[in-house]
């Protein structure tokens, strides 16, 4: 009991730090509440698991937005090329393949290597075209060199380097959905027995940047990026306080019901 309470008064100090403004309205306050429920069942999930008490996942009632739906190809490139002109596109193929199970469409992404020189350079740059977007706060803006890709990704993403030309990946992805509630730990097991692989931060930004109605509410499902790695943490995307959060999720082992996982399939 000691330790239950300790972890309630290390949350809700944490979470009031995240929130030091003066509420002004309702929804403020709905924000604050569930930033500090997110981080208290995680915290709590972790206490019992260490007693077995759960199992690897957790009830989770989050869904996507209702206007949310991936764009058509076509419709994505048109954006990026917005952002970035030089790009090319050249796997013409791609536009029309269906939709493959266990994913929600297919996404469009950029070659990190023809955005920055280094891989960390990209995501903030891409970062920073969120920011342009919409209101936006990075709580690791000092850390990024931190942030790195997982060799399974890596290893994929030279081998989707091999076939398809141009600029621009096409990866059949899906938002977090399908693993809403569970574990980073948890759908590393389930990708490592699939041909799946987590979405990193550069990735999942890029489709943010070309479907920001992904995330507009603070009951939307929030994103986790087990790609990549920060230090003992994986990146996320959340919506807090009327703009979209980057941070820095640390309890890998433990399940969240605001959170979901994104990821994507190689063919």
């Amino acid at each position: 009991m000691k330790q239950l309470k300790k972890i309630i008064k290390t949350t809700i100090k944490d979470a009031s730090n995240r929130h030091k403004k003066v509420f002004s309205n309702s929804k403020q306050i709905q924000e604050f509440i569930r930033d500090i429920q997110s981080r208290l069942v995680a915290e709590i999930h972790k206490l019992c698991s260490e007693k077995n008490q759960f199992h690897n996942e957790a009830v989770s009632n989050y869904e996507y937005p209702s206007d949310y739906k991936p764009k058509k190809l076509v419709e994505q490139i048109e954006i990026l090329q917005n952002f970035f002109p030089n790009l090319t596109f050249t796997d013409e193929s791609a536009i029309s393949r269906a939709t493959i199970p266990n994913t929600e469409g297919w996404f469009v992404i950029p070659k990190w290597q023809l955005i920055a020189g280094t891989y960390n350079k990209a995501v903030e740059r891409i970062l920073n075209l969120i920011r342009e977007q919409r209101k936006f706060y990075n709580w690791c803006k000092d850390e990024l060199k931190e942030c790195q890709c997982t060799t399974e990704k890596l290893e994929k993403f030279w081998q989707l380097s091999k076939w398809q030309q141009g600029d621009i990946y096409i990866i059949p992805a899906q938002f977090g959905l399908s693993y809403k509630g569970k574990s980073i730990s948890c759908v590393r097991q389930i990708f490592a027995n699939n041909n799946e692989f987590g979405l990193g931060a550069f990735e999942t930004a890029c489709m943010l940047l070309t479907h920001p109605e992904r995330l507009t509410s603070c009951d939307d499902l929030w994103i986790l990026c087990p790609g990549d790695e920060f230090k003992s943490a994986v990146p996320y995307f959340g919506f807090c306080g009327g703009r979209i959060e980057f941070g820095k999720f640390k309890l890998l082992s433990c399940p969240c019901p605001a959170y979901g996982s994104a990821s994507f399939l190689i063919l």
